[in-house]
């Protein structure tokens, strides 16, 4: 008699742990369903301004086909707050950003990819030649002046000048991308970088109707020399 309780309560122990097994399992997939539910592809984000290679540009930088953006900004929110700053014609204003794209990083506090963008007074053609160049950047013929670089992310400026423009104040736009993903390669994450924020800078420019922003569809990602970039300075 007591072999057989020994058997059943043995027999009950161990249909316990299976059942404690099969609702583990079904709980972590329930988690890893919701997770992937809540992940946006690289052509969803950013409002979907990212082009087809600047889409596969993210996912290299990021090493993964789906992201988090947990307060998703419009491209038109974007164009009427830049439209606010611009009609206010204070170059004190000019330095506030108004932010596209913002994706999370779920192991820091620090987000993942930050895109955003400020209206400019000051024509970078017309520059000081020593502001800002420096050797480990990697510089394009895009818009006014572009650059990128593994370590401080990437900077797209372009001129923005409407029939409505006032005959004073910012008349280009500079957008700036950071981003906490690494490449092995850094002049692959440089191209890598360029690709999106070209992307992301292209719907606006053509939203706020920058006639001569010089964003074409296909950028041209040919590094060019300090150099170069100094015969532009005018």
């Amino acid at each position: 008699m007591m072999k057989r309780r020994e058997h059943e309560s043995v027999k009950g122990i161990r249909i316990l742990v299976t059942l404690l097994t099969m609702l583990a399992v079904l709980v972590a997939s329930a988690c890893s369903d919701g997770d992937t539910e809540d992940r946006l592809s690289a052509r969803e984000v950013c409002d979907g301004t990212l082009s087809p290679p600047a889409s596969a540009a993210l996912e290299r930088l990021a090493e993964d086909e789906g992201f988090h953006e947990s307060t998703p900004r419009t491209l038109n929110g974007v164009v009427r707050e830049l439209s606010r700053l611009w009609k206010r014609n204070n170059p004190r204003q000019y330095a506030e950003y108004a932010t596209l794209c913002l994706l999370e990083d779920t192991d820091s506090i620090y987000p993942a990819l930050v895109i955003e963008f400020r209206w400019s007074d000051v024509d970078p053609r017309k520059m000081s030649p020593e502001r800002g160049l420096k050797p480990e950047l990697t510089y394009y013929r895009i818009g006014v002046r572009a650059e990128s670089s593994r370590r401080y992310g990437a900077r797209l400026e372009f001129a923005c000048e409407g029939p409505k423009q006032p005959e004073t104040g910012a008349k280009w736009i500079e957008a700036h991308l950071t981003v906490a993903y690494r490449h092995a390669d850094p002049e692959a994450q440089a191209k890598d970088q360029m690709l999106i924020l070209h992307s992301v800078s292209r719907r606006l420019a053509a939203a706020l109707k920058c006639s001569d922003a010089n964003l074409p569809a296909s950028p041209d990602l040919r590094p060019i020399s300090v150099e170069e970039v100094l015969k532009d300075v005018r």
